[in-house]
């Protein structure tokens, strides 16, 4: 007998050694020594040693798992005295963990040694803290564990060990109901004293299977009693797979008993696969009603070889898939096959063959009319033995058709023949195009009956074409309205030849169409057309035609008021036999009147009669408003001021009424409505000059100037007054009450009379107010007019800031130099023969107040050329750039500032050039003492397209250097750029004598950033004595400056005048 000795020594939480020495013998007798008498106690404090079943909650089974079964085999196979101290324990234990918390009752029970304990430590916490998830899943797996370790006692012979378990078990409370189930199952194995099946024979019972079957029943059976077995799980699940597929075969191949069968024991099974679940239910509802998957009855219709077998799986598919469009077109498709088959059957005198299938193909459902139509046809001629009329023959008689409707015709009779023949199907639907087009031209040729019958006869044709079918319709309703297409009444319009039939197309045109914008202007143009015909005849003499054109024109809907008034007029003069008036004579007849109101009403006839535009009736009426409004005063100064008030609202009621009379009636009539005289001029001043506010002031003078439009003082009061209230507006501006300022602003905009910058001033700063953004600073606007990347646009935004800041010598520095960059612009479109667009900016340079003169002059002499579409001649352009300016002295020395110096010297050589030279064009930088910004200089000289850039400087140093030196860029430039350099340096050297510094290379901003060969001079030293003395000298300036311009002369072979 082999035996096993086991020592476990164990300090107990009170201290006390406890030593139990375990014997184990192959009949699993267990012999106990102990210290202690209380064994239960010792049993309790174990810990590795203790009874370990609960080692699956902990996940604790390790590699000394064979030791362990050992141990929990020594302490569950003890008597019945150990039994009972286990239940010492576990009361014991219940009655300390009954005062616990959930935490610690938890930690108590996940740390207990004891199965049996565990569960219930577990229990307990279930029952005291049910909604605590921890114990309810505690107490599951803890039983798992207890009935694990009791179902190996029960295979290891110990029935009554297990027996105990099972029955802890089956008396704890919570325990899922298939847990119970199963301990159940093995209580009852073991109290008939049987072993619970080995896992291993119940496998190797499954690898001994060969059918499906076979194989899902013992997967079944092992499942039975291993239910938590992953193992047996997943194997018992690729069991039900596999016999569902091989169900799935039999079911495909319409054995609906035998997959019912196998679909009701997958469906049976105490778990199934989630995956296949569903489709189960499925396929067992689908055999009991003897339905198959629809792809399976497809391929076996795609495979199937007899005519008859597709028809009879397409009539399966159609009748469990009535929406799956395989069968609904297989049906057809077949159907039409077997039609073919039957009707060759019955061509070779098989009539009885014939048909049997003819009946079997009515006796389908869902096939087409046509189908059924054609096989009853057939089927007609079999019963009475005759052939079918062959499809060449019929296709042949329809192609010797010499009309439209004959061509159709036969087609159609060929279509129900052979509803399937591409060369009949083809030749049908060519035959409707060829009718349509047919009945088209009638229809558009007013013959609506022949039309109207055509279309029927395609619209009811067996097959009418997709691509026609709609205008077909469209044509039939047409006809039946007498309407022809908008295209073909335009085109007879455009057609036409007369007046009258011109506008009756249009007319019908409008009729049937009201939205189509042709005829909406076809309308206006064909009354117009007829009007000036009808004129002409009037003109004539002819009276009576122009009378009934006139009558026919005065029906036509929707023609402009203006065109009805003139024929009105027109239709009076011809009805009495009279000649239509010329301008003059209207005038000369309004004038003829006796009564103002009455020469007023003539010429406001007139000048609606010559489309508002004449102007010696404009001229006319205004003067009669003029008298009229002089009789009117002179009625309300006598106080009858409701004469004078109708007078006045009949004077705001006429047209072409110039805007100081419209005024002067206003303000009168509010006198008027007042029961007021008009005031004098003085009256008006001196009240105007009593006024405390900048609306007052300006209101006042208003008025006084509807009464005295050509007085000067009103007239300069209303520019005083103008400025007040735009100076308070703008305060109000700038403190942000936008709504106050904007008010102010519009109304100042309608001031009459004001300074054209002024009112500039006054929308500059509406739009600003409006954006409720203040009034930006110079330097704001500074930067806004650098920002800007167009011409007109830096342009524009310069003269914005001269507007509100004329005194600022920046922005009018800006002015200028942007002034001259769009003048190149400009200059560059005029030479591109772009007239419109240079004269437009040419007149933007000219009209600006802030331009210096000089700039504007050659705006003006290059827009002359413009207007008579001249390019300027070719020169060549030399700009000269005298160094500093304005706010920058540059070098100075002994009171001279270099300046001054090098602007003369410029002027001096640009004078020289102009006078002397032909072929040549001179440009300044400045003209005046004015600051120009170092890019400014280069982009007008780049703007301009300059051929050569001269930059004048004076040098400075130390009070003793001496000489004249010259620079040119540093970088990458042309062999031009320094030969000029050479040349005119060499030039200037010789002539005046200086002292030669040398030709130089700098990176300076002016050469660097010019386009063209650019050169920059240093004319002596400005803090040098003596050489100052020479500078100060006007002689010597002069001398400079021509030298210079000699030199440049002779580098460009400039030719003299």
């Amino acid at each position: 007998m082999k035996k096993l000795v086991l020592v476990l020594s164990i300090t107990l939480f009170l201290g006390t050694s406890t030593t139990l020495y375990a014997e184990t013998t192959n009949e699993n007798e267990v012999f106990i020594e102990t210290e202690e008498k209380n064994i239960a106690t010792n049993e309790e404090n174990i810990t590795k040693e203790s009874e370990e079943e609960g080692n699956k909650i902990e996940g604790n089974v390790d590699e000394q798992s064979k030791e362990q079964d050992v141990k929990r085999e020594l302490v569950e196979s003890k008597d019945k005295d150990v039994s009972d101290g286990e239940e010492k324990t576990s009361l014991q234990t219940m009655q300390i963990s009954s005062s616990l918390t959930a935490d610690k009752l938890y930690e108590q029970a996940k740390n207990e040694r004891s199965a049996t304990s565990k569960v219930k430590l577990f229990e307990q916490g279930y029952q005291q803290y049910p909604n605590d998830d921890r114990f309810e899943h505690g107490l599951q797996d803890s039983v798992l564990n207890l009935l694990d370790w009791a179902s190996k006692k029960q295979n290891n012979g110990k029935y009554e060990i297990a027996k105990d378990r099972y029955q802890t078990i089956l008396g704890t409370n919570g325990v899922k109901s298939d847990i119970v189930e199963l301990t159940k199952k093995y209580l009852e194995q073991a109290n008939t004293l049987n072993k619970i099946p080995l896992q291993s024979n119940l496998e190797n019972k499954i690898q001994q299977e060969t059918t499906v079957s076979g194989i899902f029943d013992a997967y079944l059976e092992a499942y039975k009693w291993y239910p938590y077995d992953d193992q047996i799980i997943n194997g018992f699940f690729k069991s039900q797979k596999a016999l569902f597929n091989w169900a799935k075969n039999q079911h495909d191949q319409a054995r609906y008993d035998t997959a019912e069968s196998r679909y009701n024991k997958l469906l049976a099974a105490p778990i199934i696969n989630n995956e296949i679940e569903d489709q189960v239910k499925q396929r067992l509802a689908d055999t009991q009603s003897g339905k198959r998957p629809s792809d399976v009855i497809y391929d076996m219709a795609k495979q199937e070889k007899t005519v008859t077998g597709k028809v009879r799986l397409n009539v399966e598919g159609l009748e469990f898939y009535p929406d799956d469009i395989r069968f609904q077109r297989g049906l057809q498709t077949s159907v039409e096959n077997l039609l073919n088959w039957a009707s060759n059957k019955q061509n070779n005198s098989h009539f009885g063959t014939a048909i049997d299938r003819y009946l079997f193909i009515l006796e389908i459902e869902g096939i087409s009319s046509e189908l059924q139509m054609k096989t009853e046809k057939f089927l007609q001629l079999a019963e009475n033995e005759k052939f079918i009329p062959k499809a060449d023959d019929l296709y042949d008689r329809a192609r010797k058709q010499t009309t439209a409707s004959g061509l159709m015709d036969s087609y159609q009779e060929a279509y129900v023949w052979y509803p399937e023949d591409s060369r009949i199907v083809k030749g049908f639907l060519a035959s409707q195009e060829n009718l349509f087009d047919w009945a088209k031209n009638k229809h558009d040729q007013g013959d609506y009956s022949t039309a109207l019958t055509r279309y029927e006869k395609i619209l009811n044709a067996s097959l009418v074409n997709d691509n026609i079918i709609n205008q077909v319709k469209q044509r039939l309703d047409d006809a039946k309205a007498g309407k022809r297409s908008s295209d073909v009444i335009y085109k007879a319009a455009k057609n036409a030849s007369t007046a009258s039939g011109i506008l009756d197309l249009y007319l019908e045109g409008y009729k049937f169409y009201p939205n189509d914008q042709r005829f909406v202007n076809g309308v206006q143009e064909g009354a117009d057309g007829l009007y000036e015909w009808a004129t002409n005849q009037h003109n004539k003499s002819n009276f009576a035609v122009a009378t009934a054109r006139y009558l026919k024109l005065l029906e036509v809907p929707n023609i402009s008021d203006k065109l009805r008034n003139k024929i009105t007029l027109q239709l009076s003069y011809a009805e009495g036999n009279k000649s239509i008036p010329t301008p003059s004579q209207m005038i000369e007849n309004a004038l003829n009147q006796n009564i103002l109101s009455q020469k007023l009403e003539v010429l406001v006839r007139a000048y609606y009669y010559f489309d508002e535009s004449n102007t010696a009736i404009e001229v006319a009426i205004n003067d009669v408003i003029s008298s009229y409004l002089s009789w009117a005063t002179g009625k309300q100064n006598e106080g009858e001021y409701q004469t004078a008030i109708a007078r006045y609202e009949k004077i705001l009621e006429k047209p072409a009424v110039g805007d100081k009379y419209i005024r002067e009636a206003e303000t009168k009539l509010k006198y008027a409505k007042e029961n007021k005289k008009i005031p004098t001029a003085n009256e008006m001043l001196h009240y105007a000059e009593q006024q405390t506010t900048a609306s007052g002031i300006l209101n006042a003078y208003l008025e006084a100037l509807a009464f005295y439009p050509e007085n000067d003082q009103i007239i300069e009061g209303v520019t005083y007054g103008a400025s007040n209230l735009l100076s308070w507006a703008t305060s109000q501006h700038n403190s942000d009450n936008y709504t106050t300022a904007i008010d102010r602003y519009e109304i100042l905009l309608k001031v009459p009379r004001l300074d054209k910058m002024l009112l500039k001033e006054i929308e500059i700063k509406l739009a600003y107010a409006k954006k409720s953004n203040k009034i930006p600073s110079a330097d704001y606007l500074l930067k806004e007019a650098e920002a800007k990347t167009t011409a007109s646009g830096i342009f524009d935004a310069y003269e914005a800031g001269a507007i509100l800041y004329p005194n600022d010598s920046r922005i009018n520095a800006g002015v200028n130099s942007s002034a001259l960059n769009l003048y190149s612009w400009a200059t560059a479109q005029h030479e591109a023969r772009k007239f419109d667009v240079a004269i437009r900016r040419y007149n933007k340079i000219t009209a600006s107040p802030f331009v210096s003169d000089d700039i504007k002059d050659m705006a003006k002499e290059n827009k002359s050329l413009a207007k008579q579409s001249k390019v300027p001649e070719s020169t060549v352009k030399i700009f000269l750039d005298p160094g500093h300016g304005g706010s920058d002295p540059g070098g100075s020395g002994y009171g001279l500032e270099e300046k001054k110096v090098v602007l003369k010297i410029a002027n001096y050589t640009k004078n020289y050039l102009e006078k002397n030279y032909q072929g040549v064009e001179v440009k300044l930088s400045r003209s005046v003492d004015t600051f120009v910004g170092l890019e400014a200089r280069s982009q007008l000289a780049n703007n301009w397209r300059a051929d050569y850039f001269v930059s004048f400087h004076t040098n400075a140093f130390d009070g003793k250097a001496s000489g004249f030196e010259s620079y040119i860029h540093n970088g990458n430039i042309s062999s031009l750029t320094k030969n000029l350099q050479k040349e005119i340096h060499t030039y200037l050297v010789g002539e005046m004598g200086f002292k030669d510094r040398g030709m130089k290379q700098a990176n300076f901003n002016v050469l660097r950033n010019t386009n063209m060969p650019a050169i920059l001079m240093e004319y002596l030293f400005i803090d040098n004595k003596s050489e100052n003395k020479l500078l100060s000298s006007e002689a010597y300036l002069k001398k400079i400056g021509e030298t210079t311009a000699k030199a440049v002369a002779s580098s460009f072979h400039l030719v003299s005048k």
